[in-house]
């Protein structure tokens, strides 16, 4: 009798045990975007909540600011997250953003063909612009395609995924943009690393290949590096590309020295663990780097030489952008990407709204992954 009763205690506390790991890794829709394609997320260390608007989309508007009612206004004001004017006000293609542990707001704007692109800081706390640093032509190449970024806000420096193949469809060169915000000294890294690539394999949605509308017909995409972050103790650089794979780390100390060359940088890469075809990335204290999966229409996670998902809905239709916020929680992007006009031959094929979603992390992070 006894050992029947202590199965039964065992089993119900294995219960227990389930139904609060369920519960951690449950999400919740937080807001909804009608109209506008949201892209990247940022939190401020008081819990405001910043949203880049897709610019595949022509977005009028590049930053919006979504308070806790889900109602989202032009950040900081609408000149200045509208195309610029003859003034220099304004961002052009807004994609990554963070904020950062000291308040501020750090927005990558890969510009257009009057616009040199640039990274715009603005001070929360004065309200005010703080800095603005253009990023050079000399380190740019003509098909670069500028997106996330990551801050090491021990070093001052910023870290951008280039993609490459703004085209889509071209030669692959991405690279890393490495830039000093103190003295806002530049330079281009491990341009075409194996591990920036895409490989060959297809990206499948929903059981249907990504492809892109072209005049000859259908074509898969294969993209390359995009996925980047730091973890909080300003040490690993992690990143991927966005067809499924691996992540790989590098120690940001190495990438912030400019004396190194990119065989010294390439000796420092080391593999962390499996990914699938995945648009964004952070981290928490743990190592727990958490992927917003586009094949899977979930969240996961990559450990050190494993993968798992938490969880997944039809409804989580490309999620794309992730970022912490000091209360706990990851908030994530979801905007149908691979619906967009952009392509599908000019016809736009998503439904119902977009969503920025929040869950509780596994384990605490910092604001600014």
């Amino acid at each position: 009798m006894l050992k029947m009763m202590s199965r039964k205690i065992i089993l119900y506390l294995v219960l227990i045990l389930i139904n609060i790991s369920s519960f951690a890794q449950s999400y919740e829709v937080y807001a909804e975007f009608k109209g506008i394609r949201p892209a990247n997320p940022a939190i401020a260390k008081d819990g405001s909540i910043y949203v880049t608007m897709h610019p595949m989309d022509g977005a009028d508007v590049s930053v919006m600011k979504v308070d806790k009612k889900g109602k989202h206004t032009p950040f900081p004001t609408k000149e200045w997250a509208s195309n610029p004017k003859n003034n220099g006000i304004g961002i052009v293609n807004a994609f990554g953003i963070q904020a950062t542990e000291d308040n501020k707001l750090i927005v990558l704007d890969w510009g257009d063909k009057e616009n040199q692109a640039k990274i715009f800081i603005w001070d929360l706390t004065q309200n005010e612009l703080h800095k603005i640093i253009y990023i050079p032509r000399f380190i740019r190449d003509k098909n670069d395609f500028l997106q996330d970024f990551a801050i090491d806000q021990k070093r001052n420096m910023i870290y951008i995924a280039n993609m490459g193949r703004a085209d889509l469809l071209g030669e692959q060169t991405p690279s890393i943009i490495a830039i000093n915000l103190n003295t806002g000294q530049s330079k281009r890294l491990l341009e075409k690393h194996a591990s920036f690539l895409a490989d060959d394999n297809v990206i499948y949605i929903d059981k249907e290949p990504l492809t892109v509308t072209t005049p000859e017909g259908k074509k898969a995409l294969k993209l390359g590096l995009n996925p980047i972050t730091i973890d909080p103790q300003n040490k690993w650089i992690y990143y991927g590309t966005v067809n499924a794979g691996y992540l790989y780390r590098i120690k940001s100390e190495i990438l912030a020295d400019f004396s190194k060359s990119n065989t010294e940088l390439s000796q420092s890469i080391e593999k962390y663990g499996p990914k699938p075809a995945s648009d964004g990335i952070s981290i928490d204290n743990q190592g727990n780097v958490y992927i917003t999966s586009i094949s899977e229409n979930g969240i996961g996670v990559t450990t050190k030489d494993n993968y798992r998902l938490l969880f997944s809905n039809a409804e989580l239709s490309w999620p794309d952008g992730i970022s912490y916020g000091a209360d706990g929680y990851f908030y994530a992007t979801i905007n149908q990407l691979h619906k967009a006009a952009a392509l599908n031959g000019g016809k736009d094929r998503s439904k119902g709204t977009y969503k920025l979603i929040r869950f509780k992390s596994l384990s605490k992070s910092k604001i600014g992954r």
